[in-house]
Parts: C-alpha cells; structure tokens; sequence
C-alpha cells in the first residue's frame, strides 16, 4: 500500500520568473511568500535576473501565471525546456551553427566542382 503523502516523480509544475529590465534582481524570499499564497512552493535563482519556481499542483500555477503575468517587476510564464533551459539552449544553436556550415560547405564544394 502506498503512503499518501508519495507523490510520482514529475509531478511538479514548474514555471520560468525573469525580472523586468531595469527591475531589481529577483529575491527568493519575496518570490516565495508571493508565490505561497496559492499553493506550496520552492524557488530556485538561476541568476539574479531568473528563477525556477516549482508547484505541487497545476491549479496553482494557473493562478499564479493568471495573478502575476502583467507583474511590474518580473514576468512569470510555464516552465518550457527547450525554451529556457541553457544546455537546450546551446545544443539547438549547436547544431544550427553546424549544420549551416555544413551547407554552406556543400554549396562550395558543389559550386567549385563544376
């Protein structure tokens, strides 16, 4: 029989918090009791400009994208990895810069070839 309080791995929400230019750097603590109000919380600062906020349950993260998106001080949208993650991030620009070399390469050497 499994515990109540078991939760499955991936079940959390995770939403992306980035300040606004010219806005003061993101705090944990300010991020925290904002976001606790709607439901239980942890943020993480990837920078002092970007944070991870992760949520137990979908309805919070909807009333918090819903109360917060026109925020004067930061934006506040779902979590999406290949949009925010730095490793996705550089590996898609990898591979455009790659395979764009690799045609443009292609194009030379069919060109020269004739």
């Amino acid at each position: 029989m499994a515990d109540s309080s078991y939760r499955k791995q991936g079940s959390d929400v995770w939403l992306f918090v980035e300040s606004k230019p010219l806005a003061p750097p993101l705090d944990v603590t300010q991020l925290g009791n904002l976001f606790s109000l709607h439901g239980m919380c942890d943020v993480k600062l990837l920078s002092p400009s970007k944070g991870v906020v992760a949520l137990t349950n979908f309805r919070s993260a909807r009333e918090i994208v819903e109360n917060y998106s026109n925020h004067q001080l930061f934006r506040v949208s779902r979590y999406t990895f290949w949009k925010h993650s730095p490793l996705a991030r550089s590996l898609l620009w990898g591979g455009l810069v790659i395979s764009g070399g690799a045609c443009v390469f292609a194009l030379y050497s069919f060109k020269k070839a004739k």
